[in-house]
């Protein structure tokens, strides 16, 4: 066999191997949190905006929000508000599109003000539930396959995977001027 040729054969394996190895990669980070429940535990502890009695009741509940805190330092993510309401029978939160498992360092909730927003709990994100202080919180997940993609090709070695396989692919197309295959 030809040199050539046998380098084109090499090229053409090492990137089937590189696309095998990512997609398995991706899919080992698929893992996604699609949504999160959180329950207040006793109704009394529950942070009120005012006390005045009989006056705006309903307007008193908490606004609470729910932020998931990614690996980066600045990087969050709001599943958005829940304006006057109150979390006793609990309140779920759906993370559309969802999240990489892998990505979510931490779930705060907070109680949302108009000048500063209080976290009132904080947990990791795992199988069963967790409490902290008066608020348990249910995470629910599944498989994304966009999530997966997204995660890993954010990762070193999906980076250097990448730069790996388009130097093959370039190689490839060059290796035909260099002389007959």
């Amino acid at each position: 066999m030809p040199p050539l040729r046998a380098a084109a054969w090499s090229l053409c394996l090492l990137i089937a191997s590189g696309i095998v190895v990512c997609v398995a990669l991706a899919f080992v980070r698929s893992t996604a949190l699609t949504a999160v429940t959180v329950t207040a535990l006793d109704a009394a502890q529950e942070p009120r905006d005012h006390a005045l009695p009989l006056v705006r009741q309903t307007e008193a509940l908490p606004d609470y929000e729910i932020v998931l805190r990614g690996r980066r330092l600045f990087e969050h993510r709001s599943l958005g508000v829940k304006p006057d309401r109150s979390a006793v029978d609990g309140l779920r939160w759906e993370a559309a599109p969802p999240v990489a498992l892998a990505e979510v360092v931490a779930v705060d909730l907070r109680e949302r003000d108009a000048i500063l927003s209080d976290t009132l709990a904080t947990a990791q994100p795992t199988v069963a539930a967790v409490q902290d202080g008066n608020y348990r919180f249910e995470f629910e997940t599944g498989r994304s396959w966009e999530a997966g993609v997204e995660s890993f090709f954010d990762t070193p070695i999906g980076k250097a995977l990448t730069a790996g396989i388009m130097l093959a692919i370039v190689a490839l197309v060059l290796l035909p001027f260099l002389g007959p295959l």
